[in-house]
């Protein structure tokens, strides 16, 4: 990728962009296939810790990410809908750890 050359540069992000959007898919249809709302056992952080953390290697905020960023590409499918104000509770939680 030259640094004169623009349609190299759109190329190289394009192909980045679809691969991101790639894994995010795949994270997405994790969560989607392992969350339980009624059930904490199955809450997102749980199926990030014994679903895609050790898989993946990825932190809880990066796999929330990954989930938000799928749910975007394809239109608010509804299926976040589940997953309701997630950081809000998390961000709640830490701050009263601190």
């Amino acid at each position: 990728m030259g640094a004169n050359n623009p349609e190299a540069k759109r190329k190289y992000f394009a192909t980045q962009q679809q691969n991101y959007l790639l894994r995010a898919k795949l994270i997405y249809e994790l969560a989607i296939q392992h969350y339980q709302p009624e059930n904490n056992g199955k809450c997102l952080k749980v199926v990030w810790r014994t679903k895609v953390q050790p898989t993946h290697g990825m932190s809880y905020r990066t796999f929330l990410d990954y989930v938000r960023a799928w749910d975007r590409h394809t239109g608010g499918s509804g299926n976040l809908k589940r997953f309701a104000r997630i950081d809000d509770r998390e961000d709640g939680d830490s701050a009263k750890m601190r």
